[in-house]
C-alpha cells in the first residue's frame, strides 16, 4: 500500500492535533490524555443578536452552556441576517457546539 493509503478502520500512521504529534499536543495541553478515551457530542444551534454575528455566536454558546457542561469548542457554520428595508435588524449564526460526554463513575 502507498504510504498515504491505509486500510478502512486502521488508525492513521501519525496522530496529530494540527500543530504537531500527539505527544507534542498533549504536552502543550491541546488534547486530552491519551490513556482516557473521550467521546464528544456536537449540537447544532442558531444564535441571534441585533449587534452582529460575533454576538450571535456568543449568545448561542452562552445559552448552550446553561444546560450543556464542558463545552470545548464552537464551529461557525453559517451567517445569515434578517433585513427590514435597507437595515439588518437581526444577525443569525448557525454554530456547532462540541462538548465532552460525561462518564458515570
Amino acid at each position: 500500500m502507498p504510504s498515504e493509503e491505509r486500510a478502512i478502520g486502521a488508525p492513521p500512521a501519525k496522530l496529530s492535533c494540527g500543530r504537531g504529534t500527539l505527544r507534542e499536543c498533549l504536552e502543550e495541553g491541546n488534547m486530552y490524555e491519551a490513556d482516557v478515551p473521550h467521546v464528544a457530542k456536537v449540537l447544532e444551534l442558531i444564535g441571534s443578536s441585533p449587534n452582529g454575528w460575533e454576538d450571535a455566536v456568543a449568545n448561542a454558546v452562552k445559552e448552550a452552556a446553561k444546560s450543556v457542561h464542558d463545552i470545548k469548542g464552537v464551529y461557525l457554520k453559517e451567517c445569515t441576517a434578517k433585513v427590514n428595508g435597507d437595515k439588518i435588524v437581526e444577525y443569525r449564526a448557525v454554530v456547532k457546539v462540541s462538548f465532552v460526554v460525561e462518564r458515570e463513575s
